[in-house]
């Protein structure tokens, strides 16, 4: 339940507004916290260019000023007011939802129209994580290959399961191709570069048959998800075959697995 925040708002704690301070410097442009500022009359007399620092060093001094923790939201609304979002929608999400999970320990939130209101607070991180988790956090904690977030970060927000791993797939053919620096897709791709007798891309030396079976495993294994993911998903409608979060994640992990042994490979030089 969460309800408007009222005109006397109690000072945030100092470890709750270095971390705020982290998390929002992370999220926003130096040119958005000087803008905000400037509407908000904030004087930053800190000398400093972090921008964390900058807006610990403001936050804190108003709220000494002020004895009360108002000037924290009115900057947090200034600064995730949904139109400078507007085409953005997972960035929103994304950064707010890191930010309310350091809130939530205070009592509030940032709600989807970008205005703070006030929830019931909890400094359990179960409940945090409970509360605030989404797949893409899961995956993020499971140390998810990065070329796999580069491809599908936006539907993962959207906690879209089915897209979600259908541009995640389609990453994989592509890196391959950046690799290789051939045109081609699916198998052929594979089948060109990962070939035991003349691979572009090699995963070890190739010195023995153990070595070649490996090689030959990671080729069969790429095939494998792309027959299994891309090539379904591209003529299976979403209502047909639903993938819950469960499998995302595991289809996922496989790819991140497969990109980390990408990053293990030599090219081949002629």
């Amino acid at each position: 339940m969460t309800n408007k925040v009222k005109e006397v708002i109690k000072k945030f704690q100092r470890a709750t507004l270095l971390q705020l301070s982290k998390v929002v410097g992370d999220s926003v442009s130096g040119s958005q916290i000087d803008r905000v500022f400037k509407i908000l009359r904030l004087s930053d007399t800190s000398n400093m260019t972090t921008k964390w620092k900058r807006l610990e060093f403001v936050l804190i001094k108003y709220q000494t000023k002020d004895a009360s923790g108002k000037v924290v939201v009115k900057v947090l609304e200034a600064l995730f007011d949904p139109v400078n979002y507007i085409g953005k929608q997972s960035e929103f999400k994304l950064a707010v939802n890191d930010v309310n999970k350091i809130l939530v320990t205070a009592g509030y939130e940032i709600d989807s129209s970008g205005k703070m209101v006030q929830v019931q607070s909890t400094s359990k991180l179960d409940e945090i994580s409970a509360r605030y988790s989404s797949l893409l956090e899961k995956l993020r904690d499971l140390s998810v290959h990065k070329e796999v977030l580069k491809y599908c970060t936006k539907e993962l927000v959207q906690e879209n399961y089915f897209h979600s791993v259908f541009e995640a797939a389609k990453g994989l053919s592509e890196r391959v191709r950046e690799l290789s620096d051939l045109e081609a897709d699916g198998s052929r791709l594979f089948d060109a570069v990962f070939s035991i007798g003349n691979p572009i891309l090699k995963f070890n030396s190739l010195a023995n048959e153990s070595e070649k079976n490996q090689q030959n495993g990671l080729k069969e294994m790429m095939h494998g998800i792309t027959h299994y993911i891309r090539n379904v998903t591209a003529h299976e409608p979403k209502i047909k075959w639903t993938i819950d979060e469960v499998e995302a994640i595991n289809v996922l992990m496989i790819l991140s697995f497969l990109h980390k042994s990408l990053d293990i490979c030599e090219e081949v030089v002629a």
